[in-house]
């Protein structure tokens, strides 16, 4: 870390996203303007403190000359996380390190892989890994009405109430690996404002040919559920078992195989309505 600190830093800043303290700096004037929209949600300026909880430093490369080779390096710390020839790749894979390392760090919010909307100050969380396809019924939902809150993490304080974490819903497309982003004013939606109570949690996989139907689990297998997806488990197994034992116990903990995206969001608007 001393030798990377000796280096000269024409520019850095200091933000603040779901209470963990994040500094970056970078070699080159102008270099961070580029970084600002792969910040997490919900970011603001703060003063530089003492101390931060993150720091990166990007090494910019410069064109490539024949024989030569200018690498832009990411840093983490002390650690590299990317040295590459494509400024794109270094963005995308400071943004995935950085929404993960906020997730882990966060002392106020616990994190659950998920896709959460609201519907008339209800909030339903529907926690899961990649491939589960809660990305696509998140975007049915907000087609339908619903306020998006997110497609990759339900942010939960001690409260139980869930908090947006608003990014671009990230869509495959039919049969490849590739994503395409939607941003929620391109699909007609509303992104909501503020936190709302969990009102129904549920485990569900896409089978094509199904027709959705969801059984009542208890919510001690509610609880079991958001534990399997929580990204500090490990890590603060006490706080997120607490949290998630608290949001539990007041919603209906629903689980079971979905069909289509239309059809299973209809049929959730309706409970939403009847919990």
């Amino acid at each position: 870390m001393q030798k990377i600190d000796r280096l000269v830093w024409a520019e850095g800043t200091c933000f603040e996203s779901y209470g963990v303290k994040i500094g970056i700096r970078a070699r080159q004037d102008g270099a961070l303007d580029r970084l600002c929209a792969s910040l997490p949600p919900s970011w603001k300026i703060i003063e530089p403190p003492r101390k931060v909880d993150l720091l990166y430093s990007w090494l910019v490369g410069g064109e490539s000359r024949p024989n030569v080779r200018s690498f832009d390096i990411m840093y983490e710390g002390a650690g590299r996380i990317v040295r590459t020839l494509k400024t794109e790749e270094l963005i995308e894979t400071f943004e995935k390190n950085l929404r993960l390392n906020v997730a882990l760090l966060s002392k106020r919010f616990i994190f659950i892989h998920a896709g959460v909307i609201g519907w008339r100050d209800r909030a339903l969380i529907i926690p899961g890994r990649t491939f589960t396809g809660k990305s696509t019924l998140v975007e049915a939902l907000v087609r339908a009405g619903a306020e998006y809150f997110s497609d990759e993490y339900a942010v939960l304080d001690t409260q139980g109430y869930v908090h947006s974490f608003a990014k671009p819903i990230s869509v495959r497309t039919p049969g490849t690996l590739k994503q395409e982003e939607l941003t929620i004013a391109n699909i007609g939606g509303r992104t909501a404002e503020r936190p709302m109570k969990v009102k129904v949690i549920l485990v569900t996989r896409y089978r094509q040919g199904a027709k959705s139907r969801f059984r009542k689990a208890s919510p001690g297998q509610g609880t079991l559920d958001l534990v399997a997806n929580a990204v500090a488990a490990r890590g603060a197994p006490s706080r997120v078992l607490a949290i998630t034992r608290k949001t539990s116990m007041g919603a209906l903990v629903l689980r079971g195989a979905r069909g289509e995206a239309r059809e299973a969001a209809e049929q959730l608007l309706t409970i939403l309505e009847q919990t």
